[in-house]
Protein backbone atom coordinates (compact mmCIF):
# COMPACT_ATOMS: atom_id res chain seq x y z
CA UNK A 1 0.00 0.00 0.00
CA UNK A 2 1.40 3.40 -1.00
CA UNK A 3 1.63 6.10 1.67
CA UNK A 4 -1.15 8.69 1.73
CA UNK A 5 -0.40 11.76 -0.35
CA UNK A 6 -0.15 15.15 1.28
CA UNK A 7 -2.68 17.30 -0.57
CA UNK A 8 -1.03 20.52 0.66
CA UNK A 9 2.29 19.32 -0.76
CA UNK A 10 0.65 18.56 -4.12
CA UNK A 11 -0.91 22.03 -4.07
CA UNK A 12 2.46 23.67 -3.42
CA UNK A 13 4.15 21.67 -6.19
CA UNK A 14 1.37 22.65 -8.58
CA UNK A 15 1.83 26.32 -7.71
CA UNK A 16 5.60 25.99 -8.12
CA UNK A 17 5.10 24.51 -11.58
CA UNK A 18 2.71 27.31 -12.49
CA UNK A 19 5.15 29.88 -11.17
CA UNK A 20 7.93 28.48 -13.34
CA UNK A 21 5.59 28.49 -16.34
CA UNK A 22 4.89 32.18 -15.70
CA UNK A 23 8.60 33.01 -15.43
CA UNK A 24 9.37 31.14 -18.66
CA UNK A 25 6.54 32.93 -20.46
CA UNK A 26 7.74 36.36 -19.30
CA UNK A 27 11.28 35.51 -20.36
CA UNK A 28 10.02 35.58 -23.96
CA UNK A 29 8.03 38.79 -23.36
CA UNK A 30 10.51 41.53 -22.33
CA UNK A 31 7.79 44.19 -22.68
CA UNK A 32 5.75 42.38 -20.04
CA UNK A 33 2.23 40.98 -19.86
CA UNK A 34 -0.86 41.70 -17.79
CA UNK A 35 -2.37 39.13 -15.45
CA UNK A 36 -5.27 38.47 -17.84
CA UNK A 37 -2.85 37.90 -20.73
CA UNK A 38 -0.74 35.50 -18.65
CA UNK A 39 -3.82 33.57 -17.58
CA UNK A 40 -5.06 33.30 -21.17
CA UNK A 41 -1.68 32.30 -22.62
CA UNK A 42 -1.08 29.58 -20.01
CA UNK A 43 -4.76 28.57 -19.70
CA UNK A 44 -4.70 29.15 -15.95
CA UNK A 45 -7.36 30.58 -13.62
CA UNK A 46 -6.91 34.33 -13.31
CA UNK A 47 -7.10 34.23 -9.51
CA UNK A 48 -4.31 31.62 -9.40
CA UNK A 49 -2.11 33.82 -11.62
CA UNK A 50 -2.89 36.79 -9.36
CA UNK A 51 -1.77 34.90 -6.23
CA UNK A 52 1.39 33.43 -7.80
CA UNK A 53 2.55 36.67 -9.42
CA UNK A 54 1.86 38.45 -6.13
CA UNK A 55 4.27 36.09 -4.39
CA UNK A 56 6.87 36.55 -7.13
CA UNK A 57 6.52 40.33 -6.87
CA UNK A 58 6.93 40.18 -3.10
CA UNK A 59 10.15 38.19 -3.46
CA UNK A 60 11.51 40.60 -6.07
CA UNK A 61 11.45 38.27 -9.09
CA UNK A 62 8.91 40.35 -11.01
CA UNK A 63 8.29 44.07 -11.39
CA UNK A 64 5.27 46.12 -12.44
CA UNK A 65 5.38 48.40 -15.48
CA UNK A 66 3.18 51.47 -15.73
CA UNK A 67 0.86 52.13 -17.43
CA UNK A 68 -1.24 49.02 -17.87
CA UNK A 69 0.10 47.13 -14.84
CA UNK A 70 2.15 44.80 -17.02
CA UNK A 71 4.46 42.37 -15.27
CA UNK A 72 7.97 41.53 -16.41
CA UNK A 73 11.00 39.72 -15.05
CA UNK A 74 12.96 41.82 -12.59
CA UNK A 75 16.58 42.80 -13.02
CA UNK A 76 17.35 40.67 -9.96
CA UNK A 77 16.17 37.49 -11.64
CA UNK A 78 17.79 38.29 -14.98
CA UNK A 79 21.11 39.04 -13.29
CA UNK A 80 20.93 35.81 -11.26
CA UNK A 81 20.35 33.83 -14.43
CA UNK A 82 23.18 35.53 -16.26
CA UNK A 83 25.61 34.82 -13.42
CA UNK A 84 24.50 31.18 -13.20
CA UNK A 85 25.06 30.60 -16.92
CA UNK A 86 28.79 29.93 -16.47
CA UNK A 87 30.98 28.92 -13.54
CA UNK A 88 33.33 31.76 -14.34
CA UNK A 89 30.73 34.37 -15.21
CA UNK A 90 30.99 37.26 -17.62
CA UNK A 91 30.98 39.59 -14.62
CA UNK A 92 33.93 37.85 -12.97
CA UNK A 93 35.92 37.99 -16.20
CA UNK A 94 35.03 41.64 -16.76
CA UNK A 95 35.73 43.16 -13.34
CA UNK A 96 39.57 43.35 -13.58
CA UNK A 97 39.23 44.84 -17.06
CA UNK A 98 36.67 47.41 -15.89
CA UNK A 99 38.92 48.43 -12.99
CA UNK A 100 41.97 48.78 -15.24
CA UNK A 101 39.98 50.88 -17.72
CA UNK A 102 38.62 53.06 -14.89
CA UNK A 103 42.17 53.69 -13.70
CA UNK A 104 43.30 54.47 -17.24
CA UNK A 105 40.57 56.99 -18.12
CA UNK A 106 39.62 58.27 -14.67
CA UNK A 107 35.88 57.79 -15.25
CA UNK A 108 33.26 55.24 -14.20
CA UNK A 109 33.11 52.06 -16.27
CA UNK A 110 30.19 49.71 -16.82
CA UNK A 111 29.42 46.26 -18.15
CA UNK A 112 26.04 46.09 -19.91
CA UNK A 113 23.96 43.49 -21.73
CA UNK A 114 20.84 43.55 -23.89
CA UNK A 115 17.56 42.19 -22.51
CA UNK A 116 14.97 42.15 -25.27
CA UNK A 117 14.46 45.71 -26.45
CA UNK A 118 16.32 47.26 -23.52
CA UNK A 119 19.83 47.38 -22.16
CA UNK A 120 20.72 46.48 -18.59
CA UNK A 121 23.67 47.36 -16.37
CA UNK A 122 25.35 44.23 -15.02
CA UNK A 123 28.16 45.84 -13.03
CA UNK A 124 30.02 49.11 -12.56
CA UNK A 125 33.34 50.38 -11.25
CA UNK A 126 33.12 53.88 -9.80
CA UNK A 127 35.59 56.57 -10.70
CA UNK A 128 37.44 58.41 -7.92
CA UNK A 129 36.18 61.84 -8.96
CA UNK A 130 34.17 63.93 -6.44
CA UNK A 131 31.19 63.92 -8.82
CA UNK A 132 30.19 60.68 -10.51
CA UNK A 133 27.08 59.24 -12.09
CA UNK A 134 25.77 56.08 -10.42
CA UNK A 135 23.75 53.36 -12.18
CA UNK A 136 22.98 50.42 -9.94
CA UNK A 137 23.35 46.91 -11.40
CA UNK A 138 20.00 45.95 -12.87
CA UNK A 139 19.19 49.44 -14.15
CA UNK A 140 17.65 49.34 -17.62
CA UNK A 141 18.13 51.82 -20.44
CA UNK A 142 16.89 52.46 -23.97
CA UNK A 143 18.95 50.96 -26.78
CA UNK A 144 18.48 53.87 -29.19
CA UNK A 145 19.61 56.53 -26.68
CA UNK A 146 22.73 54.94 -25.22
CA UNK A 147 26.27 54.11 -26.31
CA UNK A 148 26.10 50.47 -25.11
CA UNK A 149 22.75 49.98 -26.85
CA UNK A 150 24.17 51.28 -30.12
CA UNK A 151 27.33 49.20 -29.73
CA UNK A 152 25.39 45.96 -29.30
CA UNK A 153 22.81 46.73 -32.00
CA UNK A 154 25.44 47.81 -34.55
CA UNK A 155 27.10 44.40 -34.40
CA UNK A 156 23.93 42.29 -34.38
CA UNK A 157 23.14 40.34 -37.53
CA UNK A 158 21.39 42.38 -40.24
CA UNK A 159 18.16 40.42 -39.74
CA UNK A 160 18.17 40.70 -35.94
CA UNK A 161 19.20 44.35 -36.03
CA UNK A 162 16.42 45.33 -38.42
CA UNK A 163 13.86 43.39 -36.39
CA UNK A 164 14.84 45.24 -33.21
CA UNK A 165 14.98 48.65 -34.89
CA UNK A 166 11.45 48.04 -36.17
CA UNK A 167 10.25 47.50 -32.60
CA UNK A 168 12.03 50.42 -30.90
CA UNK A 169 9.86 53.33 -29.77
CA UNK A 170 12.52 56.02 -30.47
CA UNK A 171 11.27 58.07 -27.54
CA UNK A 172 12.95 61.46 -27.12
CA UNK A 173 14.69 61.87 -23.74
CA UNK A 174 16.91 64.91 -24.41
CA UNK A 175 17.45 67.36 -27.28
CA UNK A 176 20.20 65.10 -28.70
CA UNK A 177 18.22 61.83 -28.70
CA UNK A 178 18.07 60.20 -32.14
CA UNK A 179 14.37 59.69 -32.89
CA UNK A 180 14.51 59.05 -36.66
CA UNK A 181 15.04 55.35 -37.58
CA UNK A 182 16.87 56.34 -40.77
CA UNK A 183 19.32 58.53 -38.85
CA UNK A 184 19.71 55.76 -36.28
CA UNK A 185 20.62 53.25 -39.00
CA UNK A 186 23.19 55.72 -40.31
CA UNK A 187 24.62 56.03 -36.79
CA UNK A 188 24.90 52.24 -36.48
CA UNK A 189 26.81 52.12 -39.78
CA UNK A 190 29.24 54.68 -38.33
CA UNK A 191 29.62 52.55 -35.18
CA UNK A 192 30.44 49.46 -37.25
CA UNK A 193 33.05 51.45 -39.18
CA UNK A 194 34.92 52.89 -36.17
CA UNK A 195 34.27 50.02 -33.75
CA UNK A 196 32.79 52.01 -30.88
CA UNK A 197 29.58 53.92 -30.08
CA UNK A 198 29.16 57.32 -28.46
CA UNK A 199 26.29 58.95 -26.60
CA UNK A 200 26.26 62.75 -26.44
CA UNK A 201 23.79 63.12 -23.59
CA UNK A 202 21.13 61.29 -25.59
CA UNK A 203 19.63 59.28 -22.74
CA UNK A 204 20.44 61.51 -19.77
CA UNK A 205 21.26 65.18 -20.27
CA UNK A 206 24.68 66.08 -18.94
CA UNK A 207 26.12 62.54 -19.23
CA UNK A 208 28.28 61.27 -22.10
CA UNK A 209 29.27 57.67 -22.78
CA UNK A 210 31.55 55.71 -25.08
CA UNK A 211 31.05 51.94 -25.52
CA UNK A 212 32.43 48.97 -27.43
CA UNK A 213 30.87 45.52 -27.98
CA UNK A 214 32.07 42.34 -26.31
CA UNK A 215 31.90 39.21 -28.47
CA UNK A 216 31.58 35.58 -27.49
CA UNK A 217 33.25 32.64 -29.24
CA UNK A 218 30.37 32.56 -31.77
CA UNK A 219 31.22 36.17 -32.75
CA UNK A 220 27.96 37.49 -31.30
CA UNK A 221 27.87 40.81 -29.43
CA UNK A 222 26.81 39.60 -25.98
CA UNK A 223 27.70 42.68 -23.93
CA UNK A 224 29.29 46.12 -24.00
CA UNK A 225 31.96 47.87 -21.97
CA UNK A 226 31.19 51.52 -21.30
CA UNK A 227 33.02 54.65 -20.15
CA UNK A 228 30.67 57.21 -18.59
CA UNK A 229 31.17 60.70 -17.23
CA UNK A 230 29.69 64.21 -17.02
CA UNK A 231 29.88 66.43 -20.09
CA UNK A 232 32.28 68.87 -18.40
CA UNK A 233 34.88 66.08 -18.15
CA UNK A 234 33.98 63.78 -21.07
CA UNK A 235 34.05 66.10 -24.07
CA UNK A 236 33.12 65.18 -27.63
CA UNK A 237 36.71 65.86 -28.66
CA UNK A 238 37.73 63.02 -26.34
CA UNK A 239 35.54 60.45 -28.10
CA UNK A 240 38.21 59.06 -30.50
CA UNK A 241 40.77 58.50 -27.72
CA UNK A 242 38.18 57.05 -25.33
CA UNK A 243 36.83 54.93 -28.18
CA UNK A 244 40.25 53.39 -28.79
CA UNK A 245 40.66 52.69 -25.07
CA UNK A 246 37.24 51.08 -24.62
CA UNK A 247 37.72 49.02 -27.81
CA UNK A 248 41.03 47.67 -26.47
CA UNK A 249 39.35 46.66 -23.19
CA UNK A 250 36.39 45.05 -24.99
CA UNK A 251 38.83 43.10 -27.16
CA UNK A 252 40.57 41.69 -24.07
CA UNK A 253 37.23 40.61 -22.57
CA UNK A 254 36.13 39.11 -25.91
CA UNK A 255 39.29 37.02 -25.82
CA UNK A 256 38.41 35.80 -22.33
CA UNK A 257 34.95 34.90 -23.67
CA UNK A 258 36.59 32.57 -26.21
CA UNK A 259 36.77 34.80 -29.28
CA UNK A 260 39.92 34.15 -31.29
CA UNK A 261 41.67 37.50 -31.57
Amino acid sequence: MSPPQDSSQNFNVSNLTRGLDILELLLSEPAGLGISDIAARLELPKNAVFRITGALLERGYLEVLEPGKRLRLSARLLRMGYQAADQESLIEKAMPILRALRDQVGETTFLCIRVGLEGMVLEQVHCRQPFRWNADPGMRFSLHASAPGKAMLAFASDEEGEEMIGQLSFERFTPTTITDPALFRRELRRVRKVGYAQDDGEGIEGIRCVAAPVFCARKQAVAAIVITGPTNRVRTAHFPVLGAQVCASAEVLSGKMGLAI
